[in-house]
C-alpha cells in the first residue's frame, strides 16, 4: 500500500472553492475599479470646492472693498450657488461610492478565505500530540483579529462623525437656529440652500399671524399693559415712511414691513433692540404720473410679507413680487400685472420649505384666473401652478398644516375651501361651505380647520375628493366676522366683527360660550397670549380678556394712532404698526 501523501490532502480544495474564486476576481476588480472612481472624482472635485475656490475668493475681497456694488454681489452669488451644487453632489456620491466600496470588500473577504483554502497539516510541536489545544489558539487567534477589525471599524465611525466637512461647517453656522439674536444677518454669498427647520419658525413671526397663521404667540412673557405718555413698557417707537395696514413680521433681531402710495411700493427693515431703520428699498419703477384721488379708504400695500430667516418676500396690489437678503439687497423681482381684483389684491404670503405660496384669486370664478403659485424662494421662478381654482377674487391668505399623516395647504375661496398638497399643488379635498366676499383667513386647532365667512365652519382636515357631506364637524352662525380672522387657544375659538362683537365657541362641540359687544371698531385680527385673548381696535385701543368660558376683561391699554394691522411676537416685545409709527412693547422702567 502506497504511502499517505500530506502536501496531496492538503491541496484538496473547498467545495466552495471554485465559486470563490471567481467571486474574488469580480468583487476584485469592482474594488479596484470603485476606487479609482473615487480617487478620479476626489481630484475633480477639488476645483469645485466653494471653500478655497480661487474666483469665489477673489470676488470676494473684490466685494469687501466695493461692498455696494450690487452686480458684484449677483455673480457672487451665482458662482457661490453653483459651485455649492456641484460639490454637494460629490459629497453624495463619495457616501455612496464608499458604502458600495465597503459592501464589495465585504464580499471579496469571505471569497478570498474560501478561494486560498487548504486543508490542515499536524503542526509541529506541542500541538501533534494535543490537537485540542491547536483548536483553541486558532480560536483565540480569530477572536483577537474579529477585536481589533471592531475597534479599527468604531475608530473610523468616531472620526467620521467628529470630522465635518468644511463647507457642512459653513452651512451649519450660517443656519444653526441657536445662533444668537444679535449676530449679524449673513451676507449674500453664504444664504443658507436649506429651508428653516420648524425649531427656527416656532421662534419667530415669518408671516401674517405667525407661524400657522395662528395668531397664538409662542412666548408669554410679554407685558399686557404700557403707558405711551410715560414710556412705562414701550422699548421704542419708529416712524414708518409709507403707511398701510400690512402687518409687521420678525426673524431674529428684524422686523420688517411694507408700505406703498399710488406711486411707490417700499420694504423696510428694522432693528429690533433699538427700532432704528436699517434700510428702506424701493420695489419695482416709481409712477411718475399723479396719482389719482382714491380717498384715504384705498390701501397699496395690503399683504403682510413673509421671511423664511434667509430673504424677505413682498407683494404688493400691483401684481409685484420682489425678494431681498437681509442686507437690503434685491434677489430677485417678477410681477403678474394688474390683478381683477375690484378691491385690490390683499392675500399674504405664506412659505413652504423653499417654495414661496402665492394665492391669487382673481377674476369672476370662471375664466380660470384664479390660482395658486408655488415659487421657487431662491429663483422666484414657478415651481408649481394649481390648476384654475373655481373661485371668484377673494382676499384670504392660505394655510400650512400638518394633519392627516401629511402637510397640506389650506385656501379658501367662493365657495371651496380646498387643500392642496404644497410640494407640488395637487388638489386633495374640497369643501363646499363659504360664500360671498371671502376676507378672514382659516384657522388649524383641536384638529379641525375653522373658516368664517356667512358661518363659522369647523372641518376635519382627512379627507378625499369633495367632503362636504362627510367632513364638516360643526358649524355656527353668530357673531361671523366679514375681515377679522378666527383665533383659538385648542379649547374655545373666538370670532371678532369689525362693529367690535368677540364671540366665543367651544372648539369641540361647536357650542357658544358667550358674546360680547365691545363698542369699538375693529380691522386687526385677534391673538392670544398665553392665558390672554388680545384685540387691538382701529382707534389704538388694545383690550386684554382673560381665556375662559366667560367673559372676563382684565385689562387696556392705548396706541395713540389707528390700527388696522394685526399685531407681532418677539421673545419679550409685542409689535403693533400705526398709522403712522411701528411700537414695540416690553418690560421697563418707563
Amino acid at each position: 500500500m502506497a504511502a499517505p501523501n500530506p502536501s496531496a490532502d492538503a491541496n484538496i480544495g473547498h467545495p466552495w472553492k471554485p465559486v470563490a474564486i471567481r467571486v474574488a476576481w469580480v468583487a476584485g476588480i469592482y474594488c479596484a475599479l470603485m476606487v479609482g472612481l473615487l480617487l478620479f472624482d476626489y481630484a475633480r472635485s477639488q476645483k469645485y470646492n466653494p471653500t478655497n475656490h480661487p474666483e469665489l475668493l477673489a470676488l470676494k475681497e473684490k466685494l469687501v472693498k466695493k461692498p455696494n456694488d450690487a452686480a458684484l454681489a449677483a455673480k457672487i452669488r451665482s458662482l457661490d450657488l453653483e459651485l455649492r451644487v456641484h460639490y454637494l453632489q460629490y459629497l453624495r456620491r463619495l457616501s455612496q461610492g464608499s458604502w458600495m466600496l465597503f459592501f464589495g470588500a465585504m464580499v471579496l473577504m469571505p471569497a478570498l478565505h474560501f478561494a486560498t483554502w487548504r486543508k490542515k497539516l499536524p503542526r509541529p510541536g506541542k500541538y501533534v500530540l494535543q490537537p485540542d489545544l491547536a483548536e483553541a489558539d486558532d480560536n483565540k487567534a480569530r477572536w483577537a483579529v474579529a477585536g481589533v477589525f471592531a475597534l479599527a471599524a468604531g475608530a473610523a465611525l468616531y472620526l467620521g462623525s467628529r470630522f465635518e466637512n468644511p463647507l457642512d461647517v459653513v452651512l451649519a453656522r450660517s443656519a444653526s437656529p441657536q445662533a444668537s439674536p444679535q449676530q449679524a444677518p449673513p451676507s449674500p454669498a453664504v444664504i443658507p440652500a436649506n429651508p428653516p427647520s420648524a425649531g427656527e419658525i416656532a421662534r419667530n413671526w415669518p408671516r401674517f399671524r405667525g407661524p400657522g397663521g395662528s395668531g397664538v404667540s409662542a412666548y408669554t412673557n410679554l407685558t399686557l399693559n404700557w403707558n405711551i405718555q410715560t414710556g412705562e413698557n414701550v422699548i421704542w417707537k419708529t416712524e414708518v415712511p409709507l403707511t398701510g395696514p400690512s402687518s409687521p413680521i420678525v426673524w431674529n433681531d428684524r422686523v420688517f414691513l411694507i408700505g406703498a402710495s399710488a406711486v411707490k411700493r417700499e420694504v423696510y427693515c428694522f432693528d429690533v433692540p433699538s427700532g432704528k431703520l436699517l434700510w428702506q428699498k424701493t420695489v419695482g419703477t416709481p409712477s411718475t404720473a399723479p396719482p389719482k384721488d382714491e380717498g384715504e379708504e384705498k390701501q397699496h400695500s395690503p399683504s403682510t410679507p413673509a421671511t423664511d430667516g434667509r430673504r424677505v418676500y413682498a407683494m404688493f396690489d400691483t401684481g409685484e413680487l420682489a425678494a431681498f437678503d437681509f442686507n437690503g439687497n434685491q434677489l430677485w423681482y417678477r410681477q403678474w400685472g394688474k390683478l381683477d381684483n375690484p378691491y385690490g389684491h390683499a392675500a399674504s404670503l405664506d412659505f413652504y420649505k423653499n417654495i414661496l405660496l402665492v394665492q391669487l384669486d382673481q377674476g369672476d370664478g370662471e375664466d380660470g384666473k384664479s390660482k395658486i403659485y408655488g415659487v421657487d424662494t431662491a429663483t422666484g421662478k414657478d415651481v408649481w401652478v394649481t390648476e384654475p381654482r373655481p373661485v371668484p377674487a377673494s382676499w384670504a391668505t392660505p394655510i400650512i398644516i400638518q394633519a392627516a399623516g401629511k402637510d397640506q395647504l389650506i385656501a379658501s375661496g367662493n365657495p371651496w375651501m380646498i387643500s392642496y398638497n404644497p410640494a407640488d399643488g395637487k388638489e386633495i379635498w374640497r369643501a363646499k361651505i363659504l360664500n360671498g366676499e371671502i376676507t378672514p383667513s382659516p384657522v388649524f386647532a383641536a384638529g379641525l380647520i375653522f373658516n368664517a365667512n356667512d358661518r363659522l365652519w369647523a372641518v376635519k382636515p382627512d379627507g378625499q375628493g369633495d367632503v362636504t357631506k362627510t367632513h364638516v364637524a360643526w358649524s355656527g352662525e353668530d357673531g361671523i366676522p366679514d375681515i377679522c380672522s378666527p383665533v383659538s387657544d385648542g379649547k374655545r375659538v373666538w370670532l371678532l366683527t369689525s362693529s367690535g362683537t368677540i364671540t366665543c365657541y367651544s372648539a369641540g362641540t361647536g357650542k357658544k360660550l358667550y358674546e360680547k359687544d365691545l363698542e369699538l371698531e375693529c380691522k386687526a385680527s385677534p391673538s392670544v397670549v398665553g392665558d390672554t385673548l388680545m384685540v387691538v381696535s382701529e382707534k389704538g385701543t388694545v383690550v386684554f380678556v382673560k381665556s375662559g368660558d366667560q367673559y372676563q376683561e382684565i385689562g387696556r391699554a392705548e396706541i395713540g394712532e389707528h390700527v388696522m394691522a394685526s399685531p407681532a411676537f418677539a421673545d419679550g416685545r409685542i409689535f403693533i404698526r400705526g398709522k403712522k409709527h411701528l411700537f414695540c412693547f416690553g418690560r421697563n422702567k418707563g
